[in-house]
């Protein structure tokens, strides 16, 4: 099957036949998916293949668990869906409760539904994805592109997945079922096995937003002036320009300085960053460790990747 057939017909399924995978396809695609490409090639995901009678454990212990009520995760939720997130998630929500008949107005037939998450739509199969917890957020983006290898692949061989954030929300259950050390973090659950042709969940697809939508081509910087959003990166684009200079090396290791031109926010930036990071054995005063969803931990000032840049070419 092309590429281009694979990404246009891939779905997520929410009704599984009983039917295991036979071992030799599940090794092929999972051998596939990791093909996918990470930061520095760490590679940092691990999976958790869970089948037959311990699949069926774990979808017991994590449907008390979502009854129960109450969230552990390790990666914080969305704070909000707002604007057209909002409105791609209620249509991808009630276009699902379409096809099975399910009234907005039904609460209780709505929440059955979504504890079918936690036994995982039927199927004979589920991968949990863990990453590294010191590699942070880029460690979780890496497995998101595992997961969509790991997806297309499946749809490759026949096979119909999921994937499932709503897995990781009780962390320390999986973490307890599957013996996961501390250092691991739960990104997300992809069920897989065989789609149920007579489910009338897997009547239903998704849509896409138009390219125009969703990518911005930039070939000339001057049409990013005057745009509010784009601005910033205006100015920043100016200030690496100006620091692959030799002028601009020139103030970065003279410990700062401004063009009259800057904006104040960005000469103050280079400044500070020159002052801070241009000399040898100097440190920022928060460069101890830091942890995934702390921002004051997280930040880092945008002249540092500059000057780092400097201090390695």
């Amino acid at each position: 099957m092309e590429l281009e057939t694979v990404l246009n017909e891939r779905w997520s399924c929410r009704g599984f036949l009983p039917d295991a995978v036979p071992e030799e396809t599940l090794r092929k695609v999972f051998t596939l998916a990791q093909r996918t490409p990470s930061w520095c090639n760490v590679q940092p995901w691990h999976t958790h293949l869970v089948s037959g009678g311990a699949a069926e454990q774990l979808a017991k212990v994590l449907t008390e668990a979502a009854v129960a009520g109450g969230l552990n995760t390790d990666f914080p939720i969305p704070a909000g869906y707002h604007g057209v997130y909002d409105d791609r998630r209620r249509a991808a929500g009630y276009a699902l409760y379409a096809s099975l008949g399910i009234e907005r107005s039904d609460k209780l037939a709505r929440n059955l539904q979504m504890l079918k998450n936690w036994s995982f739509f039927g199927a004979p199969h589920v991968a949990v994805i863990t990453t590294d917890r010191d590699l942070g957020v880029y460690g979780a983006i890496d497995c998101g592109g595992y997961v969509a290898n790991l997806v297309n692949a499946a749809h490759d061989a026949g096979l119909a997945t999921v994937p499932q954030a709503a897995l990781a929300f009780y962390a320390e259950e999986l973490r307890e079922f599957l013996g996961l050390p501390d250092d691991r973090q739960v990104v997300c659950g992809v069920s897989l096995g065989y789609a149920d042709p007579e489910h009338p969940a897997n009547a239903f697809r998704t849509e896409r937003a138009e390219v125009g939508d969703a990518v911005t081509f930039v070939s000339d910087v001057s049409s990013l002036e005057g745009k509010p959003d784009d601005q910033g990166s205006a100015h920043r684009a100016r200030d690496l320009a100006g620091l692959r200079s030799p002028l601009g090396r020139r103030r970065c290791l003279e410990g700062g300085g401004r063009d009259p031109s800057d904006p104040p926010a960005v000469a103050h930036g280079r400044a500070e960053g020159g002052q801070r990071l241009c000399h040898r054995g100097s440190r920022r005063p928060d460069a101890g460790r830091r942890r995934l969803g702390d921002p004051a931990r997280t930040r880092h000032p945008r002249p540092v990747v500059a000057i780092d840049r400097v201090r390695l070419r």
